[in-house]
C-alpha cells in the first residue's frame, strides 16, 4: 500500500506550529520524517514541556525492526544535553519500527502523615531548601525523613516507539510480541488520515486491557483522553492534521500528578508506553 494523499509531516513544519503551552516533562522519540525516500533516518529522543521542542536528552537501548521483521540494535547514537540523536540506515523499502527502551526509573515514596510523598532533593530556593511547607508539596527531602519513616520503592519502565516508511508501506512490523505493555495498531501508521482516525488495542502480556486510560498529546492543545472498551480497543478521532504522542501508563494511576502527594501508595512496578505518529489531511 502507498499513501495517496499529499500531506507529509516533517520535524521542521511541526516545530513551527508549536505553542508555548507548558506541561510536565514528557519523554518522546521523533523521526525527522515519517515518510521518506532517503537511505538513512535520524531520530531525536528527549523530554519536553513544549511538544516537540527537545529539553532534556534521554538514554536507553535503541533498536529498529525492518520491513522483513528483523530487529537489530541501533549503535549510531549521540547523546547531548538537550537531545539524544540516533541514526540508522534504511536499506529496504517498507515500514520500520523504531524502539527506545529507556533505563528503568526507581523512585522512593515515604508515608508522611497519611500522604505518600516522593523522596527527592529540593529544587531551587536558598541553599536548596524547599520554598513551600511540607503540607503544600508532593515531595519530601531526605533530610526531612524520620529514621523510622515507611518507604516504598517504585520501578517505572518506559518504551517509546515510532514508525518510518521508505517508499511503499508494509505491515510486518505491526506484529506485537505478547510481552509487557503494547499498543497494537489496526492500520499502518503511514496511513492515518484525518477523516478515518486511528484504531488500536492496548495489551498487557498479550491480553486486552479494559477500561485503560489513554492520552494522546497534541501540539498547542490539551491532551485527548480515551478509555479502552471491554476488548481493550480504542477508536481515536482528530480535528486537525499534525504530530501526536499516544501515552499509556499501566496500571491506571489517577494520582500520578497529584501536587500535594498521593493518598494511596504507588505501584511497586508500573509500565509506560509512548507512540509518536502523524495524522495526514
Amino acid at each position: 500500500m502507498t499513501s495517496s494523499r499529499g500531506f507529509k509531516l516533517t520535524l521542521t513544519s511541526m516545530l513551527l506550529a508549536t505553542s508555548s503551552i507548558s506541561m510536565a516533562h514528557t519523554p518522546y522519540i521523533l523521526p525527522y520524517h515519517f515518510d521518506t525516500t532517503k537511505d538513512i533516518a535520524t531520530i531525536q529522543a528527549s523530554a519536553t514541556e513544549d511538544f516537540f521542542i527537545p529539553d532534556h536528552g534521554i538514554s536507553g537501548d535503541f533498536s529498529v525492526t525492518s520491513p522483513t521483521g528483523a530487529t537489530t540494535p541501533i549503535s549510531d547514537v549521540t547523546s547531548l544535553k538537550e537531545v539524544t540523536l540516533a541514526q540508522m540506515p534504511l536499506t529496504d523499502n517498507g515500514t520500520y519500527r523504531v524502539t527506545l527502551k529507556a533505563k528503568p526509573r526507581v523512585s522512593k515514596f515515604a508515608n508522611i502523615d497519611g500522604r505518600w510523598l516522593s523522596v527527592r532533593p529540593a529544587r531551587g530556593g536558598a541553599d536548596n531548601k524547599p520554598k513551600e511547607a511540607l503540607s503544600e508539596r508532593s515531595y519530601v527531602t531526605p533530610e526531612e525523613l524520620a529514621k523510622d519513616a515507611k518507604i516504598i520503592e517504585s520501578t517505572s519502565t518506559r518504551t517509546l516507539e515510532t514508525y518510518i516508511t521508505k517508499g511503499r508501506s508494509s505491515d510486518e512490523v505491526l506484529e506485537v510480541t505478547g510481552k509487557g505493555l503494547e499498543v497494537k495498531l489496526s492500520q499502518n501508521p503511514s496511513e492515518i488520515f484525518l477523516d478515518q482516525g486511528l484504531e488500536f488495542d492496548v495489551l498487557f502480556d498479550g491480553q486486552p486491557v479494559k477500561n485503560q486510560t489513554v492520552e494522546i498529546d497534541q501540539v498547542g492543545k490539551a491532551p485527548l483522553e480515551f478509555k479502552t472498551d471491554d476488548k481493550g480497543h480504542v477508536k481515536a478521532t482528530f480535528t486537525q492534521a499534525g504530530t501526536y504522542l499516544l501515552e499509556v501508563t499501566y496500571p491506571n494511576d489517577p494520582e500520578s500528578h497529584n501536587e500535594k502527594g498521593r493518598q494511596t501508595p504507588p505501584q511497586t512496578t508500573s509500565y509506560n508506553y509512548g507512540l509518536t505518529f502523524g495524522v495526514s489531511q
